[in-house]
């Protein structure tokens, strides 16, 4: 059984390059509400640049129009959801644990995508506080320092196969499975075998139906620099979405 330290180091050899990924995606969206159940199917585009640059934007198969785009940047994170209605959900990082997070109808909160990725470094343990490593299903299970989420680590590869995050109880919210690593095209540099990142993420919540399925192109992964205005928010709004101020819901505003 490897200490936390050793974990972490073998875990973070495969990100050590990855600044920034870069991926084209399917997606498909299963959801329930007081009208039943529905499916929606769409492509995407995902952009992450660790610890707070986000861009997902997904698009339906069969018509023009996105269904819904998430996003963030070093001050707020976002949802643009366009399936009925447009509207848009925003908050700040530094109210996040306060924020009406249950408002946003999507498994994949736009905060938590990358670590349901399997995309985040583990964090240094702290000298005086050490983190235990446990054997669950087949896999070392450690939860990240610092942070509200669980791993499950695969012993012969290193590569994450599930994670949780955990609310204040420490019981799992969110849970993503993740399958079918993939390697990295990395700008600059000669393939080096070990930069992967999975390509299978199924996104659920413990008690619901509700289920976010992206499948990543093998051959569409990279890290390529990113374009500014993917995470200016206040052009998204007004200028490309128009959405109107009686349709932007203040996550970090709204009464208990």
């Amino acid at each position: 059984m490897p200490t936390y330290r050793q974990l972490a180091q073998k875990y973070n050899q495969r990100l050590d390059r990855l600044g920034r990924l870069q991926a084209t995606l399917t997606i498909v969206f299963t959801w329930q509400d007081e009208r039943g159940k529905h499916k929606e199917q769409g492509n995407g585009k995902l952009a992450v640049q660790w610890p707070d640059r986000l861009r997902l934007m997904v698009t339906h198969i069969a018509k023009r129009g996105p269904i819904f785009s998430a996003g963030s940047n070093h001050k707020q994170y976002w949802l643009f959801d366009f399936r009925d209605q447009p509207r848009l959900y925003l908050g700040r990082h530094d109210r996040f644990d306060k924020a009406h997070r249950d408002w946003l109808d999507l498994p994949g909160h736009p905060r938590l995508l990358p670590h349901l990725l399997g995309i985040v470094p583990l964090p240094e343990e702290p000298a005086d506080n050490p983190t235990q490593v446990t054997w669950s299903r087949g896999c070392f299970q450690v939860t990240s320092v610092g942070t509200s989420t669980r791993l499950w680590v695969a012993p012969d590869t290193y590569l994450p196969v599930r994670v949780e995050v955990l609310d204040e109880k420490e019981q799992p919210s969110t849970v993503a499975r993740l399958s079918k690593p993939a390697p990295v095209k990395l700008v600059g540099h000669p393939p080096d075998g070990r930069t992967k990142v999975p390509t299978r993420i199924v996104i659920t919540r413990p008690g619901s139906e509700d289920q976010l399925r992206l499948t990543l192109a093998p051959d569409s992964l990279h890290n390529e620099p990113f374009k500014k205005n993917w995470f200016n928010l206040d052009l998204l709004k007004n200028k490309l979405y128009k959405i109107a101020p009686e349709h932007t819901v203040d996550l970090d505003k709204l009464e208990d």
